[in-house]
């Protein structure tokens, strides 16, 4: 038996399993998804929400900044040019870094920042709307949450730096504390076997590498270290390096 369809209020719509408002604001028709769930308890939220809107502007108050608190997933494009997904770009197609970091920063974007940000202007990003944004998005771990957060961070002190905005509202947020683990070392054991393993093949570059680990496991040199020798640096006479 089908269910008897809801009676909505003005200006509140379902929309692909969603609640939706509609409203003019400043002489345009705008509409803004809600994440309110298609019940009686959401359709009244919606309303309520709708209701406030309204009335901020028709008083004048609902400005920019309002606009992004009040619908801070918003698509709609609010304030003037120096939009927070313009001022990433430019930033990090200035800076002198490598690709992978380069690649790192986009990744970490648009995964936790572009989706929310983009469209706003730079300096109507408030530290409470970046907690908003946080509380919403499941992080897989601490270190990804802290790697999201620097990058954000990074990118607002720039801004600062710029002139754009007088302080960065990501300097209060909480990060995440770097995790460090006890070191693992190999046991002279470990490393016998390891170097017995590398010169039991016949395989030629095996045995290069045979020679290679040894060297490296007991002459206690990082990786960069022991590339970096030459001949002139070996004492024969002393069997030193």
């Amino acid at each position: 038996m089908a269910r008897k369809p809801m009676d909505m209020p003005v200006g509140v719509e379902v929309f692909r399993n969603s609640l939706r408002i509609r409203f003019t604001w400043n002489g345009r028709r705008c509409s803004e998804t809600l994440p309110y769930a298609v019940t009686p308890k959401g359709i009244a939220a919606a309303s309520k929400l709708r209701d406030q809107v309204v009335r901020l502007s028709k008083m004048g108050l609902l400005d920019d900044a309002k606009y992004s608190e009040l619908f801070p997933g918003s698509t709609v494009p609010v304030g003037g040019l120096s939009r927070f997904g313009e001022f990433a770009q430019l930033w990090l197609d200035s800076r002198d870094i490598t690709e992978g970091t380069r690649l790192n920063y986009k990744s970490t974007l648009n995964q936790y920042w572009m989706p929310r940000l983009a469209l706003i202007r730079i300096d109507l990003i408030t530290t409470t709307l970046l907690r908003r944004i946080i509380a919403d998005t499941k992080w897989t771990s601490p270190g990804v949450k802290r790697n999201a957060l620097v990058k954000l961070s990074t990118i607002l002190k720039a801004a600062v730096g710029d002139g754009l905005i007088e302080r960065n509202p990501a300097e209060k947020l909480e990060v995440p504390r770097r995790s460090r683990k006890d070191p693992d070392p190999l046991t002279l054991d470990d490393a016998n076997r390891i170097i017995e393993k590398l010169y039991s093949t016949s395989h030629w570059p095996s045995l290069i590498y045979a020679a290679l680990f040894e060297f490296l496991f007991f002459s206690g040199l990082r990786l960069s270290e022991a590339l970096a020798l030459r001949w002139e640096s070996v004492d024969w006479s002393r069997k030193q390096v």
